[in-house]
């Protein structure tokens, strides 16, 4: 019987604590040191106890006090076994869903958890996530050959799940945060000259996108907003176009959304030769309208499909390079028709930050979200425009 008792002292030793401090004893079998608390009793009087595991027994002690000096701080207990997968599929379920303007937003979020950082990090205690777990997954993602730009992405997902985490005393600080990418290679900007712009507006003629691609390259604008622009968004009388909404892909479903930033709604003076096209296009789509009769769908869309319906971006994409290859200028993409706005509006002398105003570049500066919600009028590439491609 003494032997027993022997063992059972040699089997778990205790270490006697405070009052209402909890204990803590080693069990040996396991190797590992054990913390136990007494927590206050339910309304229902039931009484809970909270347990602790640990290496060591300043581990163990330490995560009793953390516990106990949050729970009188009126923080919320994190459990200490939270794994990475486990917060970020929290996270995008209860922070990222319910607040994206756009499916597209959260679905980027997803794929980039469920796809990059879970399978590297998810089985990785949070509280115990370091700089150098997350270095370590990014510098993979480099060497795997994935683009700095998809790398970048995966980092500021994880920044912003664990600035979340912060707010909410999961974790003590952000370590994602504190990771740094390598420098990008640069990449030779691509715009056409005045040239080739010129080569494509006309071998554009008459064709069924031609609107569009003289918005892209007279106007800056984006492919989603060529494709989303309603008559009503226009006045020919005045010469002025209202950018206020683009063309979003949500799946397989083409839809009508917000623009990419508030400073992306703005006002645009209209060139005349453009204003001319627009007022002819308007002719051609009423006489498309009674043609097909019943079978035509109303959206008031400018640039629409033979029936009213919405262009698809990868049809505008091939036909845009379709036009390109027939007049010799090899391949282009919608995107490329903005940067040769800019780059052929810079060349003749328009201030950047007029520019980046046509754009609609976004800005942090309340002053510049202010003065566009007053829609001002911005007219700084109509002349240059009109003057270089203005007589077709």
């Amino acid at each position: 019987m003494a032997r027993n008792v022997e063992d059972a002292r040699i089997q778990v030793q205790r270490v006697s604590r405070g009052k209402g401090e909890g204990s803590i004893y080693f069990e040996k079998d396991r190797k590992r040191w054990v913390g136990r608390l007494e927590l206050p009793a339910t309304m229902e009087g039931t009484r809970k106890r909270k347990r602790f595991t640990g290496k060591t027994r300043n581990e163990v002690a330490i995560q009793m006090r953390k516990y106990q000096v949050d729970r009188d701080a009126g923080r919320p207990v994190v459990n200490g076994n939270l794994r990475v997968g486990i917060f970020l599929k929290k996270w995008l379920d209860e922070q990222i869903e319910p607040r994206s303007i756009s499916v597209n937003t959260f679905n980027n979020y997803r794929s980039v958890v469920n796809i990059h950082l879970i399978p590297e990090l998810g089985h990785i205690r949070l509280r115990d996530l370091t700089v150098q777990d997350v270095d370590s997954m990014l510098r993979s993602k480099i060497e795997s050959g994935l683009s700095h730009s998809s790398v970048t992405r995966i980092r500021t997902a994880l920044v912003k799940a664990l600035r979340h985490g912060e707010r909410f005393d999961y974790v003590s600080r952000n370590v994602a945060a504190l990771t740094d990418l390598p420098r990008a290679p640069r990449r030779e900007g691509k715009s056409l000259t005045i040239e080739q712009a010129a080569l494509l507006l006309e071998g554009a003629k008459s064709d069924r996108l031609e609107v569009a691609i003289n918005l892209g390259l007279l106007l800056g604008l984006r492919p989603g907003e060529c494709l989303g622009l309603l008559w009503d968004d226009i006045d020919l009388d005045e010469e002025l176009l209202h950018v206020r909404r683009s063309l979003k892909r949500e799946g397989t479903v083409l839809r009508l959304g917000e623009t990419k930033t508030l400073k992306s709604q703005r006002t645009l003076a209209i060139p005349p030769s453009l204003s001319a096209l627009l007022r002819k296009h308007r002719s051609r789509q009423s006489a498309e309208r009674l043609a097909v009769g019943g079978l035509w769908q109303d959206h008031d869309l400018v640039i629409t499909t033979e029936v009213g319906t919405p262009v698809d971006p990868s049809n505008y994409r091939r036909t845009l390079d379709r036009i390109c290859k027939r007049v010799g200028i090899g391949h282009w993409h919608p995107h490329q028709l903005r940067h040769s706005y800019t780059s052929i509006l810079s060349h003749e002398g328009v201030p950047i930050e007029k520019l980046s105003d046509a754009l609609g570049h976004a800005n942090l500066r309340m002053m510049s979200v202010y003065r566009h919600q007053l829609q001002q009028t911005l007219t700084a590439g109509v002349a240059p425009m009109e003057r270089l491609f203005g007589v077709r």
